[in-house]
C-alpha cells in the first residue's frame, strides 16, 4: 500500500454553527489533530471570522478529542465530522415507564385543535348562508376567514379564505347555469381573479408560504390558458361546440412547455447563480466570488419548484381524465355541447395521453426530490389511465354490432399500457443505476415524445382547423 495514502484519512466535515452551514470533503494527516487543521478548514469554507468557539462531534453525536491525533480517535475512511459551537453535553435523562410514555406523547396540538374548530365554524355559516345567497356566502366566509388569519396567524385559514373569494367570482359570474364558452371564459377568470387578489392581499399581510404561493400562482396561469381554450373549436367541424375538450388539450399543451422551462425559472425567481468560470483574458476573481446565502436560495428554489409541479398537478389531472370522454356527449345534451358529440378525435387523445404520460415519466426520472418526483408521476399515472379510458368509453358508444379497426387498435394500445403499468415494479428499480449514455437515449425519448404532444394538443384544441379555415 502506498504510504502517503495509509498515513491519512479522508472525512466529511460538516460546519453547523448557528446561521452557518457548510460542508467540505478533505484528506487529512493521521498524524494532526483536529483542532490543528482547524483554521485551515475555516478558510477552505469561507467561515466567518467572528464564529470562534468550535466542538467536534461524529454524526452520532459522540464528542471527539479535537487535541488528539486523528488516527487515535478512531475515525475510519469516508466518516463524518460535525463541527459546531462549544456547549456543554447534557446529561442523559433517565425514564421510568410513566415518564418514557409521558415523553412520547408529543407536543401540544392546541392550534391544529383551534384551526379545526374554526373550520368547523365556517363551514357552518357557509352552509347556513348559502341557502339565502351563494354568492355572498362564498364572499362572506373568505372575508372572515381573511380576518380570522390575520388575527390567528394560521395560513391554513388564508388558503381557505383564498379558496372561498374564488368561488365566489366563479359564481358571481357563471350563477346562470350556461354552457356558452363565453360565460364558461367568464366563469373561470372570475375565479382566477378573484384568488389572485386574495393571494395578493395575503402574500401583502405576512401570510403563506412560498410553496403555496407557487402553487396558486401556477394554478391560476394555468386556468387563464384554459380560458383562452374555451373559444377554439376542436380538432375538426365535427368537434365544432366541444370548448372543454379544447380547454383541456390546451392547457396540456401550456403544462409540456412550462414543465421543460420550470427549472431554469425557478433558479432565477430563487437568485441562484451558476458558478462562473472565467473566459480568456478575464479577471480569475470573477470566479472566487461565494454566495453566502446559496443554501437559503436553493432551499427557496426547491419550494418554488415543488409549489409550480404540484400547481400543475392540480389543474391537467382533470384535463386528462376530461380528455377519456373526448366526443362522448349526445347531440342537443349539454354533455354534448362541452365535450363534442362525434368520436372521431378519441384516437387523438389516446394519442396525446400515451405522449404526455411518456414525456412526463422520463422527465420525472431524472429528479432528485420526492416532493418534486411524485406530482409528476400523477400527471404520467393519470394519463397512462386516461389513455386506456378513452378506449373504455369508444365501447361505451359502440352504436353497430362490428366495432371497427380504428377501436379494436386502441383497445390493443389499452391492453399493452396496462401491461406496462401492472408490472412497473419489474423495470423501475433499472432506472436508478443507468450508464450515461441510457440517460442521453431517455433523454432524446422524452423529446421526442413532447415533440409528438404538442401537435396532437394543438390539433385537439382546433388550432390546425382554425389555420385552414384562414385559406
Amino acid at each position: 500500500m502506498d504510504t502517503s495514502i495509509a498515513e491519512k484519512v479522508r472525512l466529511t466535515v460538516r460546519f453547523s454553527h448557528k446561521d452557518f452551514e457548510k460542508e467540505a470533503d478533505v484528506s487529512l494527516p493521521r498524524s494532526s489533530s483536529l483542532g490543528e487543521v482547524l483554521g485551515e478548514l475555516l478558510a477552505l469554507v469561507a467561515a466567518p471570522s467572528h464564529l470562534r468557539s468550535w466542538q467536534a462531534t461524529s454524526a452520532g453525536g459522540r464528542n471527539i478529542d479535537m487535541t488528539a491525533p486523528i488516527g487515535a480517535v478512531e475515525l475510519p475512511d469516508g466518516a463524518i465530522v460535525v463541527l459546531g459551537p462549544a456547549c456543554a453535553t447534557p446529561p442523559p435523562v433517565i425514564r421510568d415507564a410513566a415518564e418514557a410514555l409521558e415523553a412520547r406523547a408529543g407536543a401540544e396540538n392546541s392550534g391544529a385543535f383551534a384551526a379545526l374548530w374554526i373550520l368547523g365554524g365556517l363551514l357552518a355559516t357557509a352552509g347556513l348562508a348559502a341557502a339565502f345567497h351563494p354568492v355572498i356566502a362564498a364572499a362572506g366566509v373568505g372575508a372572515v376567514s381573511f380576518l380570522l388569519a390575520l388575527w390567528t396567524r394560521m395560513n391554513l385559514l388564508a388558503y381557505v379564505s383564498i379558496g372561498m373569494l374564488a368561488l365566489s367570482g366563479g359564481l358571481f359570474a357563471g350563477g346562470g347555469g350556461s354552457v356558452a364558452p363565453l360565460d364558461l371564459a367568464l366563469t373561470l377568470l372570475s375565479a382566477v381573479l378573484a384568488a389572485g387578489c386574495a393571494l395578493g392581499l395575503c402574500r401583502l399581510a405576512g401570510l403563506g408560504t412560498v410553496y403555496a404561493t407557487s402553487l396558486l400562482s401556477t394554478w391560476c396561469g394555468l386556468y387563464v390558458v384554459a380560458a383562452a381554450g374555451l373559444f377554439l373549436p376542436g380538432p375538426s367541424s365535427a368537434f365544432a361546440g366541444a370548448p372543454v375538450i379544447a380547454a383541456c388539450a390546451l392547457g396540456i399543451c401550456f403544462m409540456l412547455v412550462f414543465l421543460v422551462v420550470t427549472p431554469s425559472l425557478t433558479a432565477r425567481l430563487a437568485g441562484l447563480q451558476p458558478p462562473r468560470i472565467p473566459t480568456a483574458g478575464q479577471d480569475l476573481a470573477v470566479s472566487d466570488a461565494i454566495d453566502l446565502h446559496v443554501e437559503e436560495k436553493a432551499r427557496r428554489a426547491q419550494e418554488i419548484y415543488s409549489g409550480i409541479l404540484t400547481g400543475l398537478t392540480c389543474g391537467i389531472v382533470p384535463a386528462l381524465l376530461l380528455l377519456a370522454v373526448t366526443g362522448a356527449g349526445e347531440p342537443g345534451t349539454a354533455a354534448g355541447a362541452l365535450l363534442g358529440s362525434d368520436s372521431l378525435g378519441a384516437g387523438f387523445a389516446q394519442a396525446l395521453c400515451i405522449t404526455v404520460a411518456v414525456s412526463v415519466t422520463l422527465h420525472a426520472s431524472r429528479q432528485g426530490h420526492p416532493r418534486a418526483i411524485w406530482p409528476q408521476m400523477i400527471i404520467a399515472a393519470t394519463a397512462a389511465m386516461s389513455s386506456c379510458l378513452c378506449a373504455a368509453a369508444a365501447w361505451f358508444r359502440l352504436d353497430f354490432p362490428t366495432p371497427d379497426a380504428g377501436l379494436w387498435v386502441m383497445s390493443a394500445v389499452a391492453v399493452v399500457t396496462i401491461t406496462v403499468m401492472v408490472t412497473a415494479a419489474v423495470f423501475a428499480s433499472r432506472f436508478a443505476a443507468l450508464e450515461p449514455t441510457a440517460v442521453v437515449w431517455l433523454e432524446r425519448a422524452e423529446s421526442l415524445a413532447i415533440a409528438a404532444s404538442l401537435p396532437l394538443a394543438l390539433h385537439l384544441a382546433g388550432v390546425f382547423s382554425l389555420i385552414r379555415g384562414l385559406g
